[in-house]
């Protein structure tokens, strides 16, 4: 797999855009705006969407924004594949990577995304 989702898969849809039910547990909402740290516990940035393979009806990227100013000028866009989830509460999402390595896996333009 990929470390960046492909906008030209048309596998691939954004959980926010499906009408797909229960593909995630827990419950998409309950993930939304978590923070993303790297193993260290240093910020990597915030969630705001995940990436589903339709076909599969499974998860497989995490997006992520990091930086940024109000109303998201100059935030960067990260998609880091499901597989580097090592740990996830309540409050935050572990990520199997430093913050250096999980901001240079798969950051993409929001222009091309929609984001």
């Amino acid at each position: 797999m990929s470390n960046q989702a492909d906008p030209n898969d048309p596998n691939l849809t954004r959980i926010s855009d499906s009408t797909q039910v229960g593909i995630s547990n827990p419950p998409w909402q309950e993930l939304k705006e978590r923070k993303v740290l790297d193993v260290g516990g240093e910020e990597v940035g915030e969630l705001i969407d995940l990436y589903i393979d339709v076909s599969w009806k499974k998860v497989r990227y995490l997006v992520v924004k990091s930086g940024g100013w109000i109303g998201g000028l100059g935030a960067k866009y990260h998609t880091i594949p499901i597989e580097q989830v090592v740990e996830y509460d309540a409050d935050r999402i572990v990520v199997d990577r430093s913050r250096e390595q999980a901001e240079g896996l798969g950051e993409f333009d929001p222009e091309v995304l929609q984001y």
